[in-house]
């Protein structure tokens, strides 16, 4: 059940969606103590006023995520070792 819901495709594109947003919206945190000012609804509420502003809070509001390729099988480096090429690519469009 793991790999099924957190290896999916869709939830693994809005996880890229959500860090990179986060990148930009939430200053470093030198101190780990400082991620207490921070909870979801300071997340929740900066995604929906930028969304019309940045690319990725857009998506994410908008559920309109970049679909999928190709995907190599769930043992790539199996077949990486054993075809020896860069067969480990997922591709978004």
């Amino acid at each position: 059940m793991f790999t099924q819901v957190y290896c999916h495709r869709t939830r693994r594109i809005y996880d890229i969606y959500l860090e990179n947003f986060m990148k930009s919206w939430a200053p470093p945190l030198e101190d780990l103590l400082n991620a207490l000012d921070y909870d979801d609804s300071d997340l929740i509420t900066a995604v929906r006023e930028k969304q019309e502003k940045d690319i990725y809070p857009y998506k994410i509001c908008s559920s309109n995520h970049h679909s999928l390729i190709y995907e190599t099988p769930e043992f790539a480096d199996a077949i990486l070792h054993s075809y020896g090429s860069s067969l480990s690519f997922i591709f978004y469009c």
